[in-house]
């Protein structure tokens, strides 16, 4: 081998310096390792045994690819067209939104308080990747039936395409939450779920490109004069379609935890802030009183 050849483990610190002009150490040190993981197509201590080796020439032409596409700040999820959430891969484009961590949080605290309970209808409002419901219905399994709204048709394809790759059975709606027109179920919901846009306009100013320019921003803002009206709507359609026994769990803007949780006290509920691991106000549980 060439004496100017790089390894892949050269590859891959190399690729990790050129990236920590943009983001911080530990998200090049993260970016660099997925990126070698897809191209190499493995993990673990596979990947680590690989990395003495040395690329071929598609591999140094999908490194090339991969490496001009980070420093123009496109996501490495979006990259390699797929991620990891709750430790189950997922796949994901620009229709949807990339998890995130608060929410794998989310969802360990719903198992928490549901998995010793039987024959419940699970719904979650803006399933996007369908990660969430995915998840619950992977954990949990078919002693519940599961069910997921979102407003787009390309969402819902990824969506339903994640719940067929892990051999979970979901129900899949259109629907748009913000409409008039009844969430489209025949029965009551026992436990409702729903992560919707929350970011407002003025707040843009704090996202990184990789964010703003690529991720979805239907998924993500609502209007400075009335960033609640996700929550406002879902609140209405929850009087419609939740059992009297309902549970209800939100990720929120940590920016309006009190002003969020109001809007369900008005409908009747106790609700409860949930910090995520920074101490921030990420989530609400919520149930009659």
């Amino acid at each position: 081998m060439p004496s100017t050849q790089k390894s892949f483990k050269d590859s891959r610190n190399e690729l990790r310096d050129k990236l920590t002009e943009i983001y911080s150490k530990e998200e090049s040190e993260s970016i660099a390792r997925l990126a070698i993981e897809d191209i190499l197509n493995k993990t673990g201590i596979e990947y680590i045994k690989s990395l003495e080796l040395y690329p071929n020439d598609r591999q140094l032409s999908q490194l090339k690819k991969y490496t001009q596409e980070l420093l123009e700040y496109k996501p490495i999820q979006y990259i390699t067209k797929h991620t990891e959430f709750y430790g189950f891969s997922f796949n994901v484009n620009p229709d949807v939104l990339i998890p995130r961590q608060e929410t794998e949080e989310l969802v360990s605290i719903i198992i928490k308080d549901i998995e010793k309970s039987n024959n419940l209808n699970i719904l979650e409002i803006g399933t996007g990747s369908g990660c969430i419901i995915t998840s619950l219905a992977k954990i949990l399994g078919n002693k519940n039936s599961y069910y997921a709204t979102d407003i787009s048709k390309k969402t819902l394809s990824i969506a339903k395409t994640n719940a067929a790759k892990h051999n979970t059975n979901i129900t899949f709606l259109e629907h748009d939450i913000l409409s008039k027109v009844k969430i489209p179920v025949d029965i009551k919901i026992d436990v409702l779920i729903s992560n919707p846009p929350y970011v407002t306009n003025k707040e843009k100013i704090q996202i990184l490109p990789n964010v703003l320019d690529f991720e979805p921003a239907i998924a993500l803002f609502v209007p400075d004069d009335n960033p609640l009206l996700f929550y406002k709507s879902i609140a209405e359609h929850s009087k419609l379609i939740l059992n009297t026994k309902a549970m209800v769990y939100l990720e929120i803007n940590e920016l309006f935890g009190v002003e969020t949780a109001n809007i369900f006290e008005d409908c009747g509920m106790q609700t409860t802030i949930i910090k995520d691991f920074a101490k921030k106000n990420r989530f609400i549980f919520a149930k009659f009183s």
